[in-house]
């Protein structure tokens, strides 16, 4: 892949990234309206995934209900569980659901369910 190589190509949350880094990045990614892909730069900033779950817990107390659509395999649902009141994680792909209960019932969070949902 000829794209700017991205801070986080590898991403691991306890590698540490420098802005300068990431300014590069995105200095060199600005240059491409779509990359060799055909993802816009954006499609792919492992920090947005971060950002997003920090916003969502600052706005979440016992008092709350959370409904994730789009959960995947239950890692932001099951963080954010430990937050909120009630969680439902909401996936239409049969195997990501299956993945997000068995980590739900590994974690031991009760206040929390995974459903299929097809349109």
């Amino acid at each position: 892949m000829n794209d700017a190589k991205h801070p986080g190509a590898s991403f691991n949350p306890t590698r540490k990234v420098s802005i300068e880094d990431i300014e590069n990045y995105w200095r060199e990614s600005s240059e491409k309206s779509i990359d060799s892909q055909g993802l816009k730069p954006t499609a792919r900033d492992p920090f947005l995934q971060e950002l997003i779950e920090q916003t969502f817990l600052r706005y979440l107390n016992k008092n709350t209900s959370l409904l994730d659509i789009g959960c995947g395999e239950g890692s932001s649902s099951i963080k954010f569980a430990n937050s909120c009141g009630r969680v439902i994680g909401l996936d239409y792909i049969d195997a990501y659901v299956s993945q997000a209960r068995t980590k739900a019932e590994q974690s031991g969070m009760k206040n929390i369910s995974f459903l299929m949902e097809t349109s």
